[in-house]
């Protein structure tokens, strides 16, 4: 337990320096105006990953932590959870390209971005599902070290803006969800093989994630809205460059 807190608190505080160093090479690597529309498109992503796609993960936590007790496998769970998750997946991803209008109305985000929107929802979505079901199997380390790969993606994306080599809110989007895509990559990578021994989709273990979850999209949206609503009345009340700054 404490080799597991010990290696948990040391990449928190490898995360915590490269977000430091993130914000410094921002002023550096970006207009402000590009940073602001960033991190609108971004926080689109991030809300509706949480309360569209991500909200059946506390009730995969709990039953694939249960079978993994009792039988040694989350293959029940897991199956059922991906399961959901492609049909949330088929009916939030052509919902987003219908809305792309509405969204770069209400957020001004370019037309473009919906292609990074929609490569968000299942990267983001992946990522964060992956560190449900690695805890479920007590292997913690990837949860502390899929935000080290992230913000060191960002970084290196920065640094690179800052060299001369790119420059653009879609190249620090790509840089980002590169970053989240390794960190998840490695999420998964840490769960046993034998873990996913029976992966199939189980009807009961369906019905009981579901009525576990159901309510979470309620508190997951307002958290959501709560973390990012400053920045969208910004947005409405005075522009993008007030955004980013």
């Amino acid at each position: 337990m404490l080799k597991t807190y010990g290696v948990l608190a040391g990449h928190q505080a490898v995360a915590v320096v490269l977000s430091v160093l993130m914000l410094v090479l921002v002023p550096l690597a970006l207009p402000t105006e590009t940073f602001g529309r960033f991190s609108l498109i971004f926080s689109v992503a991030q809300v509706i990953t949480t309360v569209a796609l991500s909200w059946p993960n506390a009730g995969l936590l709990r039953y694939a932590r249960e079978e993994y007790r009792e039988r040694g496998t989350i293959g029940g769970a897991l199956g059922a959870r991906l399961g959901l998750h492609a049909v949330l997946l088929v009916v939030v991803l052509p919902l987003a390209w219908l809305f792309s209008g509405s969204l770069e109305n209400l957020f001004g985000i370019p037309a473009v971005s919906i292609w990074f929107l929609l490569a968000a929802f299942v990267v983001l979505s992946f990522n964060e599902m992956g560190q449900y079901a690695a805890q479920a199997v007590e292997k913690f380390a990837g949860y502390g070290l899929s935000p080290v790969v992230m913000r060191l993606a960002q970084v290196v994306t920065l640094a690179g803006f800052v060299a001369g080599w790119a420059g653009g809110w879609p190249v620090l989007m790509a840089g980002t969800l590169l970053g989240y895509g390794l960190g998840g990559a490695l999420v998964w990578a840490q769960i046993p093989r034998r873990a996913f021994a029976g992966l199939g989709f189980d009807r009961a273990a369906l019905g009981r994630i579901l009525r576990y979850s159901w309510a979470v999209p309620i508190g997951a949206a307002g958290a959501a809205t709560v973390t990012w609503m400053d920045l969208w009345f910004l947005h409405h009340l005075i522009d993008d460059e007030t955004v980013g700054v």
